[in-house]
């Protein structure tokens, strides 16, 4: 086993930018620094509060009694449930005891209770947000899509690049420590390992291979972000791997590769599963296809 040295920047994960879904002037604002939870206030309009919400899809419409049945209303429910204002299953039916669970959460925040959530009124989050910058000051007028601030994940992702050479000996999973500027030195796993791409260095155009990691204890980083670092990577040997050339595999789907086996004079597609790329051959972790097996390897 032998390591692999890279340097990293430390950043908070899933920086993205929240605009309003509403018109009027911004008289509320979150610091900096702070982070938004369930149910908590991003900002407000006209004196009355933009809310977080946890859940995955994004609000595309009002929540009205008259409106058709659909995932955003289980997603709205089951927030509300969690925030202790429906106490009932959730489904995709704006009915009556979401009526009556709305206008319950409606006076809890001082908003004229009609049982219906124009569109604006409430932002769904994955998870909690932290604000990293805002984009307009109190006072300002603000419309339907303006940017109002930026905001990331309370996780911390470390991206780094690795030389072109070293691509072959890591993999997602792969076990990494990264080393603070202070030399605490944290465990963490490669998350995600993208193309090859050309970037411009100090010395010239260079070929590298970015890579994202995770650290297993996101509080031993404090509230640094934005500093450089240093991360290992073991990097293992196999032996006896399966492997084809990367010619040889195809694109069936996004994400997904194939290689066409030739079986009694005829040709057959089998999806497989890639593993590490080196010298112009792929490892082949998953699939109906065995040592031996004759392929076709595009000339």
């Amino acid at each position: 086993m032998s390591l692999t040295r890279a340097q990293g920047i430390l950043e908070y994960d899933g920086a993205r930018q929240i605009s309003s879904g509403l018109g009027g002037v911004l008289t509320g604002l979150p610091a900096p620094g702070g982070s938004v939870g369930h149910g908590g206030t991003l900002f407000s309009v006209d004196n009355a509060p933009v809310v977080l919400l946890h859940g995955n899809l994004p609000v595309w419409r009002e929540f009205a009694a008259d409106m058709t049945d659909g995932p955003d209303v289980e997603q709205l429910e089951k927030a509300l449930e969690a925030l202790g204002y429906f106490p009932y299953s959730p489904n995709q039916t704006y009915d009556w005891n979401t009526i009556v669970a709305v206008k319950a959460w409606q006076k809890a925040l001082g908003l004229k209770q009609t049982g219906t959530i124009e569109l604006g009124r409430i932002q769904f989050s994955a998870g909690d947000v932290r604000i990293s910058k805002l984009l307009l000051n109190i006072g300002d007028q603000v419309g339907a899509g303006a940017g109002v601030m930026t905001v990331t994940s309370a996780d911390k992702i470390v991206k780094a690049e690795l030389d072109v050479a070293d691509r072959s000996s890591v993999s997602v999973g792969g076990a990494v420590n990264v080393t603070l500027p202070d030399k605490t030195v944290l465990t963490g796993k490669i998350k995600e390992i993208g193309q090859p791409v050309e970037v411009e260095k100090p010395t010239g155009k260079k070929v590298i291979v970015p890579i994202l990691v995770s650290v297993d204890d996101v509080t031993a980083t404090k509230e640094l972000a934005g500093v450089a670092v240093s991360v290992t990577i073991e990097q293992v040997s196999r032996k006896d791997v399966l492997s084809v050339p990367v010619s040889a595999l195809m694109a069936i789907a996004e994400d997904k590769y194939g290689v066409q086996v030739v079986s009694d004079g005829s040709l057959r597609l089998v999806e497989v599963q890639t593993g590490v790329f080196v010298g112009g051959f792929v490892e082949i972790l998953g699939g109906e296809i065995k040592a031996g097996d004759r392929i076709v390897v595009a000339g």
